[in-house]
């Protein structure tokens, strides 16, 4: 049996060496120095100065003997739980000389220990080393920030909101932005461990994002650092602005600083290839963040289009310079692919890519060298080079990369311009090879049968092959066409996000012509084409459909009005086209054109004057917003009852095109479209003239909608016949821009609000003392009152509550305040008959409902308005609490019956959840 024990031990213990158990048992002599005995268990406290010294060198010491192959062993994990304690306890006593020793130890400890290992512990290490963040020290900040710089690189997602909690208990982002602001005088070190600490923390946790970017002397410090000559200095700068840039608000305060061109500027710099690759990586994950919304892309490119363009292309082609890619380099080609989402975006930029290269370079990131030189050394059918291609293909070079390959060819297919030739290529042949894989990968899919429709490997590929095949460039179209059909002839899918960025947060919804709505796309796409080669569907081909063509325009009305999508707006529209119906049919343009079409000319207070004295009276503010090239330049129309047009103007297609300014679609036969066409053209009416002329919306365009908003400026002022006023006297802040009036009110017009409101025609066009008056006052505040008018003039509740970060760190109040012109609107909408804006100001405040106090403040309102549905949705909310509020006796300030509809609710949830 000893023997048998003897062996088992030795066993154990193999790998550790008589140096180890020495140091081990010094370690624990030394231990036990500050062992005390409590309630709680032997805990590790020591307050002499010298004991602490030894302890921190034994665990130095010990440290010293630990390997890969012993770290794993027991008796290492064993000393760690006794080690962190000690350590920990040592480093919160404040002593400056033993704080600068047991934070050099933590960052020693772990990075000798592996992550897996210290994960048990790691919510120890991070409270004292976080807590020391506050010191003054330079080097116990320096090696605190190192040590949970390290934790942070490899912390489990499970541990994420423990160590969260511990970061905010210890204020450690507060202390960061302390240290980063007092950094000017303190070695470059300093700054480089806290910047990168501080980045790292807002990369893991989106909620720690608001209080940096939202702090203006943080900002200031980190702009100065830009022009600083130190490169670890600036990828450390370019660093943090990349985690706040995770932000949709932190990227849109960024861009809107007065700093922005220089640190675009710094950004497109720092990717040229010149640079160290942590430099080029800096500048590239930065330019990543901005791509991923229209307006950060559009800033990039007008301000830095060339530059941009040539880095990104150089950053591509880093694998033409050596055999195998290195880690960092394949990173490098990643972030690159990333950015070069840029080209889905409309713009200037994509001719430029064209003129470095870029087909060549996407062919040597699809495939390898030698595949390549296969294609290219032989004269082959078209047969044989698909049948190559595809061995090519199943090679599985650089797999992880393929699908941004083909959201880079299908945007540059999307955005070419109609006269674009194979002259403009570097490399005809290199094309051939790309279309040729995409339609492989295309057809592919068709054949996997298996797959779901959705598959994430095969969407990006039919994308880019649908996006060829309607490019607006002839060549490539035709080319695309020509390959696809040679392949299925024999023969006779959620989408992959464009961004490496899994962080991201407080963004819109951006990818609305890739996103939800994207198989709705294609299906209009695809009818369109249809619907164009079949002519008609009338007569011998109305087998071809289901809908009648009345129908037919019907159901694809309902999409343009009900779709909030530019892509599925944009098609929608297209296919329209074939019908004879131009624009973008929605509920507010189909009111508002109401007025047009009206038997009398109320409210006009203009005429339109053609060269045959034939007229039409209009109203100014609509057609100065919908159409201001009909009118004299800013200025000129004021006092002005008559304006005179061409003699190149033609009754009728005058009368569609303000058919289109009322409404924003109309209506019109062949006959009258190539008038209208001319008619568009001089108007700088470019949507129209584009649906007139039945050319394919360009990929990602935003969609026009449908607003008289501008009118509620300046420039519609003067076309202003009456004032809504809002209840109260002052509004902080407030102030007119067109009279000086001092409290709040808005400058409308009667046609506009008769048109969108029954309530409004009631009192403004029935002969009522309202009806006589220059100004009329709401029962809304001023909040509530902007909004209830942008309802008018843009069928959208505008402004939207705050969301994202802006949202979550508003206090209870603060809160309250965002939610309460929602529910003034509600509480109005239902006694002025507003069905649309009832319901959204419902779906709004139920998006905003996070608190138990608010749900209360709700159901009082609620019930004072007699507005059960909103106490209904309120009562909802704090069902699951109703037992808990009840004998906490926060439902006291509710009577009886608000508390009953409260706990009838409670019942029905526990219902459902019994049923379930």
């Amino acid at each position: 049996m000893r023997s048998s024990s003897t062996k088992q031990v030795a066993e154990n213990n193999r790998g550790l060496n008589g140096r180890f158990f020495t140091l081990r048992s010094r370690l624990y002599n030394a231990l036990a120095l500050g062992l005390r005995n409590d309630e709680g268990g032997r805990r590790w406290c020591c307050t002499d100065v010298e004991t602490q010294r030894h302890v921190v060198r034994s665990i130095d010491a010990f440290l010293d003997c630990i390997s890969s192959d012993t770290s794993q062993h027991p008796l290492v994990k064993e000393s760690l739980a006794d080690i962190v304690p000690a350590l920990g306890t040592t480093l919160v006593q404040k002593n400056e000389a033993v704080m600068k020793l047991a934070s050099k130890v933590f960052v020693r400890m772990i990075s000798v220990v592996p992550s897996t290992i210290l994960e048990s512990l790691v919510l120890d290490v991070v409270h004292p080393v976080s807590s020391s963040l506050s010191s003054c020290h330079e080097s116990v900040v320096i090696s605190c920030a190192t040590a949970l710089n390290l934790i942070l690189s490899s912390l489990s997602s499970k541990k994420e909101k423990e160590v969260w909690k511990i970061l905010e208990e210890t204020e450690t982002i507060d202390n960061l932005i302390h240290h980063i602001r007092s950094s000017g005088s303190k070695p470059a070190e300093f700054f480089l461990e806290t910047i990168s600490l501080l980045s790292k923390i807002l990369w893991r946790f989106p909620s720690s994002r608001f209080c940096v970017w939202n702090n203006t002397a943080l900002m200031e410090v980190v702009a100065s650092l830009m022009h600083e000559p130190i490169l670890s200095v600036k990828a450390s700068v370019l660093q943090l602005y990349s985690t706040i840039a995770l932000c949709s608000n932190g990227a849109e305060k960024i861009l809107d600083s007065g700093n922005s061109n220089s640190l675009l500027q710094m950004m497109v710099e720092c990717m040229d290839g010149s640079n160290p690759n942590y430099l080029q990586l800096a500048g590239f994950t930065l330019a990543e963040c901005f791509s991923v919304s229209e307006k950060g892309g559009s800033k990039m490119v007008e301000s830095y289009c060339e530059p941009l363009v040539k880095a990104i292309v150089n950053g591509l082609s880093l694998h033409s310079h050596s055999g195998k890619l290195t880690k960092e380099q394949l990173s490098l080609i990643k972030v690159s692919c990333c950015v070069s989402k840029i080209i889905c975006w409309p713009g200037k930029h994509h001719m430029h890519f064209w003129k470095l290269g870029i087909e060549s370079v996407l062919v040597k990131l699809l495939l390898d060298d030698l595949h390549i030189k296969k294609l290219t050394q032989f004269f082959l059918s078209s047969e044989d080079f698909s049948a190559m291609a595809q061995d090519c293909l199943s090679a599985n070079f650089l797999l992880v990369i393929k699908p941004h390959l083909w959201d880079i060819l299908g945007g540059l297919a999307a955005h070419c311009a109609e006269d674009f030739h194979s002259q403009m290529l570097q490399n005809e042949f290199h094309l051939n090879i790309l279309i040729t894989c995409a339609c492989l990968g295309f057809v592919d899919s068709l054949r996997s049968t298996r797959q779901s429709c959705r598959n994430a490997v095969h969407e990006p590929v039919c994308r880019a092959v649908l996006l060829m095949i309607y490019s607006p460039s002839k060549y490539i179209a035709s080319k695309a066409k020509s390959i696809l059909s040679g392949m299925l002839k024999p023969n006779v899918k959620e989408d992959i996000k464009s961004t490496s960025i899994s962080k991201i947060c407080c963004y819109g919804c951006e990818e609305d012509w890739q996103g939800e709505e994207s198989f709705l796309v294609y299906g209009l796409l695809g009818l369109a084409e249809l619907v164009h080669h079949v002519g008609s569907v009338k007569g011998n081909n109305v087998d071809w459909f289901e809908l009648t063509e009345s129908e037919m325009i019907t159901e694809v009305e309902k999409i343009c009005i009900n779709s909030y999508a530019s892509g599925s707006r944009w098609y929608g529209a297209y296919l329209l086209s074939y019908f004879g119906v131009y624009g973008f049919p929605s509920k507010l343009g189909n009111r508002i054109g109401n007025v047009l079409s009206g038997d009398e000319d109320e409210h006009t207070n203009l005429r339109l004057i053609l060269a045959n004295q034939e007229h039409v009276n209009v109203h100014g503010v609509i057609v100065s917003v919908g159409c201001p090239s009909l009118l004299p330049s800013e200025g000129k129309t004021i006092g002005r009852k008559e304006i005179r047009l061409s003699a190149h103007v033609n009754h009728h297609a005058l009368l569609k095109l303000l058919e289109y300014v009322y409404s924003g679609h109309l209506k019109a036969g062949e006959e009258v479209v190539k008038k209208l066409k001319t008619l568009a053209k001089h108007c700088n009416l470019q949507p129209l003239l584009q649906l007139l002329c039945r050319n394919r919306p360009k990929w990602r365009t935003r969609a026009p909608t449908f607003d008289l908003t501008p009118a509620l400026g300046p420039n519609g002022s003067h076309f202003s016949d009456i004032v809504l006023e809002a209840k109260g006297n002052t509004y902080e802040g407030w102030m007119c821009e067109t009279c000086s009036v001092s409290h709040p009110h808005l400058h409308a017009h009667k046609a506009i609000l008769c048109a969108s409101c029954e309530h409004m025609r009631a009192l403004l066009c029935s002969g009522m003392q309202e009806s006589h008056s220059e100004s009329i006052k709401v029962d809304l505040g001023w909040e509530a009152l902007v909004r209830l008018v942008n309802w008018f003039y843009s069928g959208k509740l505008r402004p939207q509550p705050k969301y994202g970060c802006l949202w979550h760190n508003l206090n209870e109040k603060e809160k309250l305040d965002e939610v309460i012109p929602y529910v003034e609107l509600y509480c109005l909408s239902d006694s002025w008959l507003l069905e649309d804006l009832h319901k959204e100001c419902l779906r709004v405040i139920g998006s905003c409902l996070d608190s138990v106090k608010m749900a209360i403040k709700i159901i009082q309102i609620g019930a004072d308005c007699f507005q059960w549905d909103l106490v209904e949705l309120a009562a909802k909310f704090i069902a699951p609490s109703y037992h808990h509020l009840r004998s906490s006796g926060e439902l006291l300030q509710l009577d009886e019956q608000l508390v009953d509809i409260v706990r009838v609710a409670s019942v029905r949830l526990t219902q459902r959840v019994h049923h379930l």
